[in-house]
């Protein structure tokens, strides 16, 4: 008894150092756990931020195709064919109009007729092109001073 109580202040001074070893050793753990969490999130957040860069790059493309081609409306292409053959000049005979129900956009294709000058007819298909329209299988028979045009439209109204 008399050996404990002349070692006690160092058994003393190691149970405390022992203690405070394992305090220290589950601080370090953790934080080392925080750590990871943190670089977790950190890794988390730049795969955000990429995606949110991916997703406004997306929305400027979606600005741009928006411009080019007509949307929400299926009779806004038959307008716009209305629109241009009377700038351009030309009396449209006929114009029958049918669709292609897609996801995210109709494909809409137009029967076109009409009698007018070849300059007028070329002039009427330039115009188209704002808007990414195609004239397709056009057949064009002589007339004295002009052309009698029956032609497909094709084009596409995002949704």
């Amino acid at each position: 008894m008399n050996i404990i109580l002349r070692y006690r202040n160092i058994i003393i001074g190691a149970v405390i150092i022992f203690v405070f070893v394992i305090i220290i050793r589950n601080i370090h753990t953790n934080y080392s756990q925080q750590l990871k969490d943190v670089e977790r999130q950190a890794e988390i957040l730049e795969e955000g931020k990429k995606t949110l860069e991916k997703w406004d790059k997306l929305g400027l493309e979606y600005s741009s195709l928006t411009g080019k081609f007509l949307k929400k409306d299926v009779l806004a292409i038959k307008k716009y064919v209305e629109d241009k053959a009377r700038k351009a000049g030309l009396a449209i005979d006929s114009l029958s109009i049918s669709q292609k129900d897609q996801e995210f956009y109709w494909k809409v294709t137009l029967r076109l007729k009409t009698v007018c000058s070849y300059k007028d007819f070329s002039s009427f298909v330039k115009d188209l092109e704002d808007k990414r329209i195609q004239v397709k299988d056009v057949r064009v028979k002589a007339l004295e001073n002009n052309i009698r045009v029956d032609a497909s439209v094709e084009g596409v109204v995002i949704k």
